[in-house]
């Protein structure tokens, strides 16, 4: 029979449009936002092992004015962005914080509760966003 012939040419691949100038320094600039405050959190852990009392400036909060997942998130995948989400979600929800306020300086404490309320409400907006 006629047996039709496949084309020995592949495919070339897509070739993904380019990022502008200004897209790339945004990405730099929040890849580096976000390995200082990571840098910022796991310091926070670290004094967090030593006993010592706490005070509203030794807790680093996420930077507030954009999206928190565009901060602390590098990825722009949705099934990425809900997990890191989710994994924000459990750190910055209140009752975790409760043997951390203990240890805050009394005058810190009702400061670092309406911060930690903010953070929470933040991410629950983006939940929204990202379902």
């Amino acid at each position: 029979g006629n047996a039709r012939r496949r084309s020995t040419y592949a495919t070339p691949p897509r070739t993904p449009p380019r990022k502008s100038t200004q897209e790339m320094r945004r990405e730099i600039h929040s890849a580096k936002r976000r390995e200082r405050y990571m840098s910022e959190w796991q310091s926070f852990e670290k004094s967090m092992e030593s006993g010592e009392m706490l005070h509203l400036n030794d807790i680093p909060f996420p930077p507030t004015g954009t999206s928190i997942l565009d901060t602390l998130v590098g990825s722009s995948n949705p099934s990425e962005q809900r997990k890191h989400l989710r994994e924000l979600m459990m750190r910055w929800h209140p009752d975790k914080w409760t043997p951390v306020i203990a240890r805050i300086k009394e005058e810190d404490k009702s400061s670092v509760m309406d911060q930690i309320k903010e953070v929470t409400q933040l991410l629950l907006e983006e939940k929204k966003k990202y379902g």
